[in-house]
């Protein structure tokens, strides 16, 4: 609280408004932590607005002090969790890491002779493999017609992927 009405100070212009965000909250649900919450709500002469993410359902402990609202995030779509996967393997993927089928694919029909490295991820076959993989690693679920990646589980296996090909990262 301090330091936000110092920064108010310094900057006149600042409408004395904070957000605070955690993620991966787990600990939103303990009448402890709101508690800590409260207080520092109570202490801070700013406007402070608190947002959690949490696996977890969150009730209020304190008898009203707070608002929760639950709104659940479906999850990322195939092409995102893809690129998400990528982007996060610090590696070149290898087409031996690669299931042999998905959806009608077939990795022996779209692997270039002799190559080890995936070289055009752009392509929509090669997506589809990159998306089974990501769905046998446990980091998919259906919901009706639609696919959902879960991103923390994309980014936790490519973060093992990479650590497994090159233990000095």
């Amino acid at each position: 609280s301090q330091l936000s009405e110092t920064r108010c100070r310094r900057w006149p212009a600042a409408v004395g408004e904070l957000l605070l965000v955690l993620d991966s909250c787990g600990l939103a649900g303990q009448h402890s932590f709101q508690a800590q919450i409260s207080a520092l709500c109570d202490q801070s002469s700013a406007n402070l607005r608190v947002v959690l993410g949490t696996q977890q359902s969150v009730t209020d402990t304190l008898n009203g002090k707070f608002k929760f609202t639950h709104f659940p995030v479906q999850g990322l779509i195939v092409e995102d969790a893809v690129k998400l996967f990528l982007n996060r393997l610090c590696r070149p993927l290898l087409w031996e890491e690669l299931p042999e089928t998905a959806e009608g694919v077939s990795k022996a029909r779209i692997q270039p002779k002799g190559a080890e490295r995936v070289e055009s991820w752009k392509d929509q076959e090669v997506r589809k493999l990159i998306a089974q993989y990501l769905a046998d690693a446990g980091c998919s679920r259906r919901d009706s017609e639609q696919v959902y990646f879960n991103p923390r589980r994309v980014i936790e296996l490519a973060n093992h992927a990479s650590l497994e090909i090159c233990p000095a990262l």
